[in-house]
């Protein structure tokens, strides 16, 4: 059968509104594992999605006080 990619559609749609300067921002944190983000990013690359970041975010600690 045929496998679906919501993703690349969603990309291919954004895309075609946004025009070439789309971006994509992607947003993990270090408990994702590579083969997960390697998906996303091969999907980007199928879309045509030439510009995407990555976010990061840093671990908040409470000091008690």
């Amino acid at each position: 059968g045929k496998i679906t990619h919501p993703l690349k559609e969603v990309l291919l749609d954004m895309k075609k509104d946004r025009g070439d300067k789309f971006k994509v921002i992607i947003n993990a944190d270090k408990g994702m594992k590579y083969a997960q983000l390697q998906l996303v990013l091969q999907t980007c690359a199928e879309a045509g999605v030439m510009n995407v970041n990555f976010a990061t975010k840093k671990q908040t600690v409470l000091v008690p006080g």
